[in-house]
């Protein structure tokens, strides 16, 4: 990140102190920037820079060797990271690279060295000022102890970074974040704010785009998201500042709500997911074509969310949306079929499916080797089936039917008899 401050040869930082003579920027090695100056000219170039780092793409590179590569590409991780960063992760030569938004980019890291160490490390940022404050009140170990012991995490500072870091299972690290946060608010008053926002308005208020809006019109604050504990978290160690960037983003996320129309996807219809999808993203692309919406979906919290600049497009595309899951459904059925039938009803090698597949036209998928089998037909041609597939059930159970009942132990001998002949009589 530093590099986009600095500029290919330097060429970056001497337009910043050209425009805001007689400014100069320091960056130490460990890559800490200092601006000094006269005070205005150094708070402008300090806007500035926020607004570079907020928008700013940049790469990091991951070494792994090769049988790291061969378990990312088995379990298909870097799909999976994309999806949740939207970043760009590319093999070469031993190296993944991550190229995206700076906070994006530090989100897909993290991931993938989850992936990589089965560890997952995340961090909280402070302002110089902050860091001072946190690490004179860190002297008592007892503070990130009992977040420690309470989350079953570890968590540290870390002076090269003035970061407090924090170490474990994913899901523990994301209570531990929260508990750190509650520590910071007392510790920096006014200084911290999380401003929780859903899932959905991550590609929206969260974006980049939008939060250097936030940064530019307040005069310069530290804004992101943070997606481990759903909130846009804004720092500064001027309260007015923070105070003013936290009503312009809720007025964004109020706004975001009233042109977002978010489908929950229920457990049992997971399965919707990848049909909204189509190969290769072939329906979604095509709901989103021409709307200027954007639709984002979310195979972990199984949402669909339509995002747009108007109420009436969204709607036109919510339209779109609910016919491709009416057609969805009508196209996809299930039948459940009782266990001890599953034989008969598959036949030898899967004949009686196939012939049954070709005398309705449909295609009939057993899921997992469970006893719930899936339909997929065009047009009423799914539903048909079924309805006589469910018939062909029925009249399975006529002859193979049986009740049963709970009987003492020492009733069962004279109920069998001997050698089972009252049973049988």
């Amino acid at each position: 990140l530093v590099g986009t401050i600095i500029g290919k040869g330097g060429k970056t930082r001497k337009d910043l102190e050209t425009k805001y003579s007689p400014v100069s920027i320091h960056v130490s090695k460990t890559y800490k920037v200092s601006i000094r100056g006269p005070q205005d000219k150094v708070n402008e170039c300090r806007i500035e820079i926020l607004k570079m780092i907020a928008s700013a793409r940049v790469t990091q590179t991951v070494p792994i060797d090769s049988e790291q590569e061969a378990k990312l590409e088995k379990n298909d991780a870097l799909k999976r990271i994309t999806q949740q960063s939207h970043c760009q992760l590319t093999v070469t030569d031993g190296t993944v690279s991550v190229r995206g938004f700076f906070y994006d980019v530090r989100d897909a890291v993290s991931l993938l060295n989850e992936q990589l160490t089965g560890e997952y490390k995340s961090s909280v940022e402070l302002s110089p000022s902050q860091f001072a404050k946190v690490s004179s009140a860190c002297r008592d170990a007892s503070h990130f102890q009992r977040i420690e012991s309470a989350t079953d995490t570890k968590v540290a500072l870390e002076s090269s970074t003035g970061e407090i870091q924090v170490c474990g299972k994913r899901s523990n690290v994301k209570k531990g974040k929260e508990q750190v946060y509650d520590f910071l608010s007392f510790i920096c008053p006014g200084e911290i704010q999380r401003l929780k926002i859903s899932q959905p308005l991550y590609v929206t208020v969260g974006s980049p785009s939008s939060l250097a809006d936030v940064v530019a019109n307040v005069g310069g604050t530290t804004i992101y998201l943070d997606r481990d504990i759903s909130s846009i978290i804004i720092r500064d160690p001027e309260v007015e500042r923070v105070k003013a960037a936290a009503d312009l983003v809720l007025t964004k996320i109020q706004d975001a709500e009233r042109l977002a129309f978010v489908l929950e996807i229920a457990p049992d219809e997971a399965w919707l997911i990848s049909y909204i999808i189509g190969k290769n993203g072939g329906r979604v692309q095509a709901l989103q074509k021409g709307s200027d919406c954007h639709v984002d979906i979310s195979k972990e919290s199984r949402t669909i969310t339509i995002t747009g600049d108007s109420q009436d497009k969204v709607a036109k595309v919510r339209e779109g949306l609910e016919a491709l899951v009416e057609q969805a459904r009508k196209e996809n059925v299930f039948l459940t079929i009782p266990e001890k039938a599953i034989p008969a009803f598959v036949g030898h090698g899967g004949k009686r499916i196939k012939d049954w597949s070709t005398e309705f036209g449909v295609e009939i998928q057993r899921i997992k080797k469970s006893a719930q089998f899936k339909i997929i037909g065009d047009g009423d041609k799914a539903t048909a089936a079924k309805s006589a597939l469910t018939l062909w059930v029925e009249q399975w159970k006529e002859p193979n039917s049986s009740n049963e009942m709970q009987v003492e132990k020492q009733y069962i001998s004279a109920i069998l008899g001997l050698k089972g002949s009252t049973a049988q009589a």
